[in-house]
């Protein structure tokens, strides 16, 4: 990867220069379009608002770079130096004044606490980037796809191997390239998947083309294709936390500016703090997933909105005086965020336009229109314009796929939908023409906009108490309407079991905030509502609560936590925690207040403590009742009003103590519960192993630049390294499917590709023996172990452990050597006999039905069978008899209430006949009965198996072996831990041996 990545001494001064630059010139051409006056912006704005543009700008012409098949990141260098350059010098041409950040010397207290949590963020977020980079996941496909576009310099992936299996007979299509989910016809613009996430591109076309597309939208993984070209592998898992850093960083600035004032700024900090903290934060933080990025540009429009609607400093934002100077960057920006939205995920459209179309035709309607909102409109079409061609030129097959039902129920509601958009057109056009009656509605709506707020409020607090106390308790769903068995109990608030379904979205989410934190939320999101809901927080309000609103009534994802959680990391968890600081620092403390002075005015008087005084007196506490100090104002006799603000706000300073109590509890909760998420670095380093990039460096090197790998292990599990070999090595893989390969069909493109120069090597995991090319055999070469340091993955309760899970692989290399078979040790017509023990280069003997290695306490290795286990066992001379020997153990834990296991033993010498549902095509030797413990049991061959079942057919080295338990139990059915796999038996050793 050095030859894509640019030294440690260059990649630094390259990575300052693209996230600030750009944005810094980019910023002053706005400040001088607007003719902003000088100090209009803080210099903590003018920081965010420059590293967000040049975020900005740096991804848009990096994707459009890398659409063009042209990414470097010489090239995004060269461009963002030119832009830098071209700006720079017409602002000199005009006499522009740059308003760069500037920092005096005696900096409020405000900004050092800012500082310190924005450094102290940093290090929480950098200090364990997660290394999910392995396939068959979301986080995978988006890293690796990164790496390919900064290795490649392209979107496209041109794989010639494709063409090559696409000259071959379709038999084998099925068998070297994946379906898709959902059923068929499902997806109607792809047919295959080279690999799990990555479609073949034009149907079958992409079988003669060679191109393959990797699925999502594309200009997250162009930010992880700037990352790995800065810093090599290890810089594509650093963007994320910078990216979640900048979120926190929009949420602080969003929250000065919704709330004007010394108290906005302290709830400003909370907010920000508590954001900072939260375990899905973190968690996500370091993830290489979109949702970060998502809600860094989504703060990002959120704040410039409140610029917009009121561009004034934030020193001016209570006052409401105006300085028209900030329109044009506000729209811009905005219009700049949303667009990029849109280009990050499919999703995002459909969010968005519900914001900008709406706001924009009220503001046409009200004669509010000005250049900022041209901006907007500007900035934000071009994007959307892009999207459009994205999706038409690369993401066609996925936007389709993800949305095939939806817009299949669209097109069936076209007859209703398009009348109801002519009228909808005819009413703004209406409106328009009589500006008047819209203003006077709008007059109307200000005097009673208190109403209107507490309306909303209260709407919004009812839902949310709906569905964290009442919701939790009605029968679970899957979320498709199918019941699960009811869970629910008041330990489940704290992440204990609770029921799937989407009815406890609300109360998963709040494992992460607490109880207490919840009930902040409520509080806070009423209050702010109520009184807080003008043109600055509008979008605030539209965007978190729309969103979330969507995601807690169905999360749109399969249930598995802490993953699942990714839905509210955008804009909910942002939301939730100004809610929480605004309760904890604004609301309680006024509720306290007003609570003491109505006490006061109901009952007139209070009771006082006074102390008494004297030498000989002893510790007697005298009560006196007075009348308490009237609210009223009085004159004095110079006309001036008196009052006892001690008095009034005795309240007030209870209610900041509780919620300062309350902040203290929740900062408190989040430090011991996240514990673990906090030091945990997925798939990193353990004490065992390294990270997982350094073992994948270490797998790489075992293959040479012409070797391709094809991969037969568990389901589902071969594609987390393979993708990795594939997109970041240029090592390609294929996965053996499910599909039998039948016949010759994979033999004769093993052939074309040793043609081509190419070597084929195999890496077979517990399923291995699937690959049996005829006319091949295989040769051993080593054996490989990945370690997966993970958080578990619960579906039902809150997850807070750690798992070292790990893949065991022999490598092979293919030969057409028939002197050579590395399938177990021996041959049966040996003294020795064949024999195949468990865990000693067994992979290419398991053809289906196998579980990962396991160790007795004794030292014993073994491997549980399902039903129906299946394997290989060499050909056998039909004129002699043999003997089977095989070590079985039922386990000692099988429950005692299960009858005693029954094994049937069939034999084929069909290489590719394993389906279980074929029984009657096999040779029965005979049914054991298997006795507790480890035991051999022997059967007698060729017993009642015809001969011609005992040659090995033409092209073939080996019979099938099927193992079939008459029953199977799962350890978690009888509270025996979590296993939940459906176990046969354990198989230990096979040996043949001839009998003569």
């Amino acid at each position: 990867m050095s030859a894509i990545s640019l030294p440690l001494f260059l990649a630094i001064p390259a990575a300052l220069f693209l996230i600030l630059a750009p944005g810094l010139v980019t910023l002053q051409l706005m400040l001088a379009f607007g003719k902003a006056r000088a100090g209009v912006l803080k210099s903590s704005e003018q920081i965010f608002l420059s590293i967000t543009l040049s975020v900005m700008f740096s991804g848009w012409v990096g994707l459009l770079l890398a659409s063009l098949g042209i990414f470097s990141i010489w090239a995004l260098l060269a461009i963002g130096a030119l832009w830098s350059l071209a700006g720079a010098y017409w602002l000199s041409r005009r006499g522009y004044l740059w308003q760069i950040p500037r920092f005096g010397k005696k900096a409020v207290l405000g900004e050092w606490l800012l500082t310190i949590l924005l450094v102290g963020t940093a290090i929480l977020f950098f200090l364990a980037p997660h290394e999910t980079v392995a396939g068959a996941q979301d986080s995978g496909v988006y890293y690796n796809t990164g790496v390919n576009i900064a290795r490649t310099g392209a979107l496209v992936i041109q794989d010639p191997l494709l063409q090559t299996i696409g000259s071959q007979s379709s038999k084998l299509y099925p068998v070297l390239m994946m379906g898709l989910p959902g059923g068929a016809g499902r997806f109607l613009f792809v047919d295959f998947q080279r690999m799990n996430g990555y479609f073949v591109m034009d149907n079958m076309e992409g079988l003669t083309t060679g191109k393959v597309i990797p699925q999502f939208f594309h200009f997250y993984p162009t930010l992880l294709a700037i990352g790995v070209s800065l810093f090599g592998l290890y810089g594509g898992v650093l963007v994320n936390p910078f990216l979640a850093l900048m979120a926190v960083f929009g949420l602080y600035l969003t929250a000065r500016r919704i709330l004007p004032g010394k108290r906005g700024e302290w709830v400003a900090l909370l907010a920000a703090l508590l954001l900072a903290l939260n375990g899905i934060q973190v968690w996500f933080a370091r993830e290489t997933l979109w949702e970060t990025l998502g809600e860094f540009l989504a703060f990002a429009a959120i704040y410039a909105f409140t610029i917009l609607v009121n561009p004034v400093s934030l020193d001016q934002a209570e006052k409401g005086q105006e300085d028209n100077g900030l329109r044009a960057l506000g729209g811009f920006v905005v219009g700049s965020a949303l667009g990029i939205l849109c280009l990050a995920h499919a999703s995002q459209a459909l969010f968005t336009l519900p914001l900008v179309i709406p706001y924009l035709i009220w503001i046409r309607l009200s004669r509010r229109w000005n250049a900022g909102h041209w901006w907007l409109l500007g900035a934000y079409g071009l994007l959307f314009i892009h999207m459009v061609l994205h999706i038409w030129l690369f993401a066609l097959a996925y936007w389709e796929g993800i949305y095939h039902h939806v817009i299949i129920n669209f097109t069936k509601a076209l007859p209703i939908v398009i009348p109801i958009a002519i009228i909808g057109l005819l009413v703004v056009i209406f409106l328009n023409a009589i500006p008047k009656q819209v203003q006077r509605f709008e007059g109307w709506l200000a005097r009673h906009w208190r109403w209107v707020s507490l309306g909303l409020a209260l709407i919004v607090a009812a839902y949310l108490i709906f569905n964290y106390f009442i919701r939790v308790y009605r029968v679970g769903t899957d979320g498709k309407g199918n019941p699960f068995d009811y869970m629910v109990n008041w330990q489940s608030y704290i992440g204990a079991p609770t029921s799937l379904g989407p009815e406890r979205n609300l109360l998963r989410l709040g494992w992460y905030f607490s109880p207490l934190g919840i009930v902040l939320v409520i509080i806070g999101v009423t209050a702010m509502l109520a009184g807080k809901l003008n043109w600055r927080s509008a979008m605030f309000f539209a965007f978190t609560l729309g969103v979330t609103y969507f995601f807690l009534d169905e999360s749109y994802t399969q249930e598995g936590y802490i993953y699942s959680l990714r839905r509210y990391v955008n804009l909910t968890i942002p939301a939730f925690s100004l809610f929480i600081a605004y309760a904890a620092l604004e609301t309680l403390p006024n509720l306290t207040d007003k609570a003491g002075r109505l006490l006061n005015r109901l009952f007139g008087r209070k009771v006082a403590y006074m102390q008494a005084a004297g030498a000989e007196s002893s510790a007697t506490i005298a009560f006196a009742v007075t009348q308490p100090p009237t609210n009223e104002v009085t004159e004095s006799k110079r006309g001036a009003s008196t009052s006892n603000p001690t008095e009034k706000r005795t309240g007030y300073k209870i209610g900041l103590a509780l919620g300062l109590l309350s902040a203290v509890g929740l900062v408190s909760f989040m430090l011991y519960t996240n514990r673990t998420i906090y030091t945990l670095s997925e798939y990193g380093a353990g004490p065992d192993a390294p990270s997982l990039l350094k073992q994948m460096e270490n797998l790489a090197d075992k293959f040479g630049p012409k070797d391709i790998i094809i991969y037969s292990g568990e389901r589902d599990a071969d594609a987390k390294s393979a993708t990795i070999l594939t997109y970041a090595f240029n090592h390609p893989a294929f996965l053996l499917t499910a599909a039998p390969p039948t016949g010759d069909v994979l033999s004769k493109l093993i052939a074309e590709w040793e043609k081509q120069g190419y070597t084929v090597k195999a890496m077979l995991g517990p399923d291995g023996g699937r690959l049996a090319p005829q006319g091949y055999n295989l040769k051993w070469e080593s054996e490989v172990v990945l370690h997966f340091r993970q958080f578990e993955s619960l579906q039902t309760q809150k997850p807070y452990n750690i798992q070292d899970n790990t893949l065991t692989y022999g490598i092979y290399r293919l030969t057409s050597d028939a002197n050579v078979n590395d399938v177990g040790t021996g041959a049966p017509d040996t003294a020795q006999g064949w024999k195949l023990e468990i865990g000693k280069k067994d992979f290419a003997a398991l053809v289906m039905g196998f579980s990962s290695l396991e160790t007795k306490k004794d030292g014993a290795i073994y491997r549980w069978t399902t039903q129906d286990g299946v394997l290989r066992v060499p050909c056998l001379d039909p004129t002699r008899p043999y003997r089977l020997e095989l070590t079985l153990d039922p386990d000692i834990t099988r429950p005692a209430s299960l009858s005693p296991l029954n094994l049937s033993v069939y034999l084929s010498n069909d290489p590719y006949d394993w389906d279980p549902g074929r029984l009657e095509k096999l040779s029965a030797l005979g049914v054991l009965s298997l006795q507790p413990g480890a035991k051999t049991y022997t059967l007698d061959i060729p017993g009642s198996v015809p001969a011609s079942q005992l040659t090995c057919k033409p092209g073939a080295n080996s019979l099938i072996l099927q193992l079939v338990a008459d029953k199977t139990w799962k350890p978690s059915s009888y509270g025996l831990g979590n296993d939940s796999r459906s176990l046969g038996v354990k198989l230990l050793k096979v040996a043949v041996q001839s009998k003569q």
